[in-house]
């Protein structure tokens, strides 16, 4: 080989090498834009997910099951539904007033208590 030609071949395996490290970097650049994407997405999706969450925290509407009450009071709420005719698992699933509190409850027990006293 004459050294034009070697010079020559030099040439266009540079002009080649450099041609395939280009077209690696536009790909490099084209899969990181993608992935960026992507991570753009999920971070969307991750918050309109929140925000379903908490909508659907407000518009729960809690039911007799959800109430905190001590032993005591989950007895003698027991005891009360049964004196109507009724037992727990026929009403546990009621949906009640988000306002009602175990304090509330046990006045409403008692006015139950009371009515099937007289």
């Amino acid at each position: 080989m004459t050294d034009k030609q070697m010079e020559l071949y030099y040439h266009t395996l540079q002009e080649e090498s450099q041609n395939r490290i280009e077209f690696i970097q536009k790909e490099y650049n084209r899969i990181k834009n993608e992935l960026n994407l992507k991570d753009q997405e999920i971070q969307i999706l991750k918050e309109e997910n929140e925000k379903l969450k908490e909508e659907s925290e407000k518009c729960h509407k809690p039911k007799v099951c959800d109430l905190k009450l001590t032993e005591e009071e989950l007895k003698y709420f027991k005891e009360c539904i049964i004196k109507v005719g009724l037992s727990y698992d026929d009403i546990k699933d009621l949906e009640i007033p988000s306002a009602c509190n175990s304090e509330k409850l046990k006045i409403l027990l008692e006015m139950i208590n009371d009515i099937n006293k007289n």
